[in-house]
C-alpha cells in the first residue's frame, strides 16, 4: 500500500527565481528523502500558487494521507488556511520545514500547537515576540505534536549542497508513520 503526500511550495520572491533556474535541484533532494522510507511506496505531487508545479487549488486534502509544506511567501497564507484546516480536520498529519514553520502558526495560532526551530534562527526570536510556545529545535531534528499531528524542523533545503538537511529527512520518516 501507497502513502500519497502534498507537498506545497510557497516561494517568495528569491526562491521563486531560484525554482525557475534549479527545478530539478530542488526535486531530487525531496524524492530521495522520501524514497529513504523503508518498506513504504510514497507517492508525492507537488503544489504550488505560482506557475511551478500543479495549481494550488486543485489540491483535495482528502486524496492525500499527508502534507508537506516549504517556503516563506506569508502573503499566501489566507489562501492556504482553508486547506490546512482540512488536512487538520481529517486528522491528516501536516509537517511544515524551514521557514514555512511561520504559515503554520499563522493559520493554528490559538489551537494550543507545540512547534520546534532553531533559537539560533531569527524567526525563533519572531515567534516567542508573538507569544508562540516555541522549543529549541536545530536542524538536525524535528518536534512533534502528536496532538494536532503537526510535524515541525527548521532543516530547509541548502542551495550549497543541492540537499535538505538531516532534521527535514527525520520528520518526513515521521510524517509517513503518522500517515
Amino acid at each position: 500500500m501507497s502513502k500519497k503526500i502534498a507537498l506545497v511550495v510557497l516561494p517568495n520572491a528569491e526562491q521563486l527565481n531560484f525554482l525557475k533556474d534549479h527545478h530539478d535541484d530542488f526535486i531530487k533532494p525531496i524524492e530521495k528523502a522520501f524514497s529513504g522510507v523503508v518498506h513504504q511506496r510514497v507517492e508525492l505531487r507537488f503544489f504550488s500558487p505560482r506557475d511551478i508545479f500543479d495549481d494550488i487549488e486543485q489540491l483535495d486534502p482528502k486524496a492525500f494521507d499527508g502534507l508537506c509544506l516549504f517556503g516563506s511567501d506569508l502573503s499566501l497564507s489566507d489562501s492556504l488556511a482553508p486547506v490546512l484546516q482540512q488536512f487538520h480536520e481529517l486528522s491528516s498529519p501536516i509537517l511544515a520545514a524551514g521557514d514555512s514553520v511561520e504559515l503554520l502558526v499563522q493559520v493554528f495560532r490559538g489551537n494550543d500547537i507545540e512547534i520546534g526551530f532553531d533559537q539560533k534562527e531569527e524567526l525563533f526570536t519572531k515567534l516567542q515576540e508573538k507569544d508562540i510556545d516555541v522549543s529549541h529545535c536545530p536542524s538536525s531534528d524535528f518536534i512533534t505534536d502528536r496532538f494536532n499531528k503537526l510535524i515541525t524542523t527548521p532543516a530547509a533545503f541548502s542551495g550549497d549542497c543541492d540537499c535538505f538537511e538531516k532534521g527535514f529527512e527525520l520528520a518526513v520518516l515521521e510524517l509517513i508513520e503518522m500517515s
